[in-house]
């Protein structure tokens, strides 16, 4: 900590300012905790009013040490503590609007409160400011009096980090994502004590630094200013410099030339993004392969802010199976990267030697291990949320490959492999099939599914299917929690793999892209060399139900199909509960009784299969 300069300006200050009482900016202050489930239950909302309300709302968010772990409440438990006592906090969550205008639950503070704050002026003038200089955060904060002031009034100097997200829950609430919490009161958690009296135009200035400790990410420090009468405890105003881009940051966005290959020698590159303000002209990596020596790496070069270079490593020997490549920016421009975030960047290449399957080549995921044998799931960054094994399968089975858009980030991208494939004795028709189950969060959520192939053994890749937002998901409306599958929500999808036709070296891939959203299935993944069976628009066509609705629960179900097949029938009610279900055998054309005489009044849905190709129909019992 560096000294604290602190003055009292009178009669030139008085010059030149307007003295009238000045617009307010609300002070909202919350007590909050990673482990308090009310915490994850209310804080989203809560946060989203105040992102609504962001110019008329300074925010500071206090992590306490109860009811749990928290280890944001870990880098300053005595600053947190001493406003919990100032306020005589006993729970959590917990906000305070200026002071002591409201004290409640974060649900009971509304938009409207803050606006009726807001609409009062205030007797005192706030401005602040802060620069980042290597390790250290310098603060200019000004409190000049626009009325008349007495009494025990103290400015209060915070660093916040605006906003911290964490790809796992630090506690054990769920919550993940965290805004303006409390890094350090300058100069100390007391304030600074202002003159007993300030006329019109006295000003106080505040100038401190602190040397940076804990922080997440330093592009998101920001610096609220507020003055508080230290007996009342109403905050006269308060004031917010916001994030400054850094003068000199860059990440490791990704690697390049990983992925899928059948070479034990790779070319890999490192991507090094320039994220600050000043051009690069030269940084330090260190890279290693799986658990070998780190190896230092010059660069000189020039990239402009906002743009990209991609940085060749010398070429890699890599072993059969998994590989894993990890990179991290050490030094930019001669100097230090002091904002840690995004520095290292961590991928993996899968090196196949062993000869392609040859086809068919079916997968159901039944088996309880996964990924099944041969399959891959890369899972860029390591984090925990990745491929799955779903519980739920087409049909009401058991096993799916389960992609948790509802628990990732918006933006990760993880891969599903299938095993190596060989199609070189193989003409058109090729074919692959799979079902899909999806359902989306909410209209604005997008999350993407898309199926790429490589004819090369991973050398290029070609997009042979893709659907995303409304277009991926196969049932209708919303779901607000974590999603699994009712069985009518099941499509079949086919894809036709005719172009690859003659290649030895065969890979499939799925590629999730997440939009937080909610959660996506794969099941019957199938890929063989024929025509197939019957698609989704003809067994639907084929496939007609009368009377729609009944009053007795007798449904005929007529089928019309071009050539005979076995049929699988299954009849849920509204809440997909299975309520009847069989198989016919060889059928072409004819008509099959469906007796629902004992179910009660409403909707059901016969969902009739065949050959990978589904058509679920709704009908009514009216009684």
């Amino acid at each position: 900590m560096k000294k604290i300069f602190t003055a009292l300006f009178a009669t030139s200050a008085f010059l030149s300012i307007s003295f009238a009482q000045t617009q307010r900016r609300v002070l909202v202050e919350e007590f909050t905790q990673a482990s308090c489930p009310p915490c994850a239950l209310y804080n989203p909302a809560f946060n989203a009013m105040l992102s609504a309300n962001a110019s008329k709302v300074c925010q500071i968010k206090y992590q306490t040490d109860w009811p749990g772990f928290d280890p944001m409440n870990q880098h300053n438990p005595a600053q947190v503590q001493t406003r919990v006592t100032y306020y005589s906090i006993t729970g959590v969550p917990t906000g305070v609007v200026d002071g002591n205008y409201k004290k409640a639950g974060p649900a009971q503070i509304s938009a409207a409160n803050i606006n009726t704050r807001w609409a009062m002026t205030s007797p005192m003038q706030v401005t602040v400011t802060h620069a980042i200089v290597g390790n250290d955060v310098n603060v200019h904060a000004v409190f000049t009096a626009t009325a008349a002031i007495s009494g025990n009034v103290r400015g209060h100097v915070v660093i916040t980090e605006r906003e911290i997200i964490f790809q796992t829950p630090p506690g054990s609430n769920g919550e993940k994502e965290f805004s303006g919490v409390m890094k350090k009161m300058l100069p100390t958690d007391q304030g600074t004590t202002f003159p007993t009296v300030m006329a019109i135009g006295d000003s106080v200035v505040v100038d401190a630094t602190w040397t940076m400790a804990n922080v997440y990410n330093v592009a998101e420090i920001a610096v609220v200013a507020f003055a508080q009468n230290n007996t009342t405890k109403e905050v006269y105003n308060s004031e917010i410099s916001e994030p400054q881009p850094l003068a000199l940051d860059a990440k490791v966005p990704s690697l390049s030339g990983l992925g899928f290959t059948c070479n034990t020698t790779i070319n890999p590159s490192v991507v090094v993004e320039n994220t600050g303000v000043t051009p690069i002209t030269s940084c330090d990596i260190t890279y290693k392969m799986n658990n070998g020596a780190v190896t230092p790496l010059g660069w000189t070069g020039t990239i402009a802010p906002g743009g990209t270079a991609s940085i060749a490593l010398p070429a890699q020997t890599v072993a059969s199976g998994k590989n894993t490549l990890e990179a991290t920016i050490i030094n930019i421009n001669g100097t230090p990267d002091v904002n840690a975030t995004g520095n290292k960047a961590t991928e993996n290449v899968y090196v196949y030697l062993n000869a392609g399957a040859v086809l068919p080549v079916a997968q159901n995921f039944s088996p309880v291990v996964f990924p099944p044998t041969d399959w891959v799931v890369d899972n860029p960054g390591n984090d925990p949320n990745k491929w799955i094994r779903g519980l739920q399968g087409l049909g009401g089975g058991t096993g799916s490959a389960k992609i948790p858009f509802f628990d990732i980030e918006d933006g990760k991208i993880d891969n599903l492999a299938a095993p190596k494939m060989d199609f070189s004795t193989l003409s058109a028709p090729i074919n692959l099939t799979f079902d899909l189950a999806h359902k989306r969060r909410s209209a604005t959520t997008i999350d993407q599914l898309t199926v790429m192939a490589s004819g090369d053994c991973g050398t290029t890749w070609n997009q042979v299917w893709q659907k995303s937002g409304a277009a991926l998901a196969t049932t209708t409306g919303y779901a607000t929690t974590t999603y699994t599958p009712l069985v009518p929500d099941w499509q079949n999808q086919v894809i036709n793999m005719d172009a690859y036709a003659g290649n030895s070296n065969v890979f499939v891939l799925f590629v999730a892209q997440s939009g937080a959203g909610n959660n996506c299935y794969v099941d019957n993944f199938n890929l063989f060399n024929g025509f197939v069976g019957i698609n989704e628009n003809e067994l639907s066509s084929g496939i007609t139900i009368s009377p729609n609705p009944s009053t007795n629960g007798i449904f005929n179900l007529n089928v019309n199909l071009d050539k005979a097949k076995n049929l699988q029938i299954t009849i849920t009610d509204a809440i997909g509960r299975e309520v009847k279900g069989f198989e016919m055998t060889k059928l072409i054309n004819g008509s099959l009784e469906i007796n629902l005489q004992n179910e009660s009044a409403g909707a059901y849905m016969i969902t009739v299969t065949t050959d990978g190709a589904t058509t679920t129909k709704k009908v009514s019992i009216v009684k």
